[in-house]
């Protein structure tokens, strides 16, 4: 029992206990005494809030959410809000275990989740509040560039990237500069390099107006000038006379005729 001596009409009372019953009843006091009783009121106090959310994203549109679970309470209300949209109802959702699988998860977004504790009075208790940003478009894991000096033209490959429905390729040459292309794929063609030079290319994942820019992948590469022809030998042939003739003649269709020249 907690006993209170008060000189207004309200107080506030500490420390109580969650998920408890409480008999509140007042005494009016003045020079003669206590008066009467007044009516009991019984308080119950809220359930303890879900502590340790966290949120994870499963795809490029789904995150899934999760809490600890709270002694003796069967459903929890999760709240989701989309900090970008302030004035967007929120959405709401009410579960009986302690995940739930999020739909329309927008990447490079900001999103608070408040979690909170249904008694069996279907009463909840004070939110337990957690901000999650979604995917922040990571880098490619890695770039590939397959160079043809023929053509004069580069194809830039790369690795997907989750949330991503665009990319960038940028080439640029250590002195010049530098050439893009766009692909909803993970390659595209660049044109117009030239040949015997140093270039860098970066990938730059997109959604929307999400980009990532600070961890843009690169790769270096350098353009090759075609070898020359091997290198080319003079073969010297010494023939006889006879040898010649025999030569000459097949060459040009005849038969070889023999002469005397060289011999007795």
């Amino acid at each position: 029992m907690v006993n209170f001596t008060l000189f207004n009409t309200s107080t506030v009372v500490r420390n109580l206990q969650p998920s408890s019953n409480y008999d509140c009843y007042v005494y009016a006091v003045n020079q003669a005494g206590y008066g009467n009783r007044s009516h009991v009121r019984t308080i119950t106090t809220l359930v303890t809030p879900p502590v340790v959310i966290s949120a994870v994203q499963t795809n490029a549109v789904t995150a899934r959410v999760t809490w600890q679970p709270v002694d003796k309470v069967f459903m929890y209300k999760v709240t989701i809000q989309n900090l970008y949209e302030p004035t967007s109802q929120p959405s709401v959702y009410n579960v009986t275990n302690t995940q739930l699988d999020v739909g329309n998860i927008r990447p490079c977004t900001d999103y608070l989740i408040s979690v909170s504790s249904y008694n069996s009075f279907l009463v909840t208790s004070e939110p337990t509040t957690y901000t999650y940003t979604t995917n922040k478009l990571t880098p490619v894991s890695s770039v590939n560039v397959d160079y043809d000096c023929t053509t004069k033209s580069a194809t830039v490959s790369w690795t997907a990237v989750l949330g991503a429905d665009s990319y960038v390729a940028t080439v640029t040459p250590k002195n010049g500069s530098k050439t893009e292309c766009t692909s909803r794929s993970t390659s595209c063609q660049l044109s117009a390099l030239d040949c015997g030079q140093l270039y860098e290319a970066h990938v730059t994942p997109l959604s929307g107006n999400c980009k990532n820019l600070v961890n843009t992948s690169s790769v270096f590469f350098q353009t090759e000038i075609p070898a020359p022809p091997a290198a080319v030998y003079l073969k010297q042939v010494c023939l006889t006379i006879e040898e010649a003739a025999r030569t000459v003649g097949t060459e040009a269709g005849q038969q070889p005729q023999r002469t005397g020249i060289g011999h007795p």
